[in-house]
């Protein structure tokens, strides 16, 4: 019972921390072991791997200078890790309580869920106290 099932509450926290010492934006992530419940056995051990980034795309784009990140960049960044990995997915719609409905994915690689992707809920940018001013901008 206190062993962490999840990565998500340490990096948001992390995150918060960090972004109120800072006005730019940043990305944050962990690797670690979580252990996930098992009925009537030990937990299984998973090495996961979780990030979040904030901030603005930046003046390199033409059509949205001051833009804050979203779903789609962060897509844009699994793009291309997967690109140097020579590997292909997919991501498929799903609903996560931490997420914004219909900015959130499972990602799949060959027909196999290996993780998700998403946009944070207002009450989750609440819940974890990160700063207004670039509480849109996370993704």
């Amino acid at each position: 019972e206190y062993l962490r099932t999840s990565l998500r509450g340490g990096v948001l926290r992390a995150l918060s921390d960090n972004l109120r010492r800072s006005s730019v934006g940043l990305g944050i992530f962990e690797i670690g072991r979580v252990f996930l419940p098992r009925i009537q056995d030990l937990p299984e051990e998973r090495e996961m791997l979780f990030a979040a980034f904030s901030g603005n795309r930046g003046e390199s784009l033409w059509d949205s200078e001051d833009a804050g990140l979203d779903f789609f960049d962060a897509k844009g960044v699994l793009n291309g890790i997967f690109d140097m990995l020579g590997s292909g997915f997919e991501v498929e719609r799903m609903k996560d309580p931490l997420f914004h409905p219909g900015r959130c994915a499972k990602i799949l690689v060959e027909g196999t869920p290996i993780g998700l992707i998403g946009e944070l809920l207002p009450g989750t940018i609440n819940a974890f106290e990160i700063p207004n001013q670039i509480a849109n901008q996370i993704a």
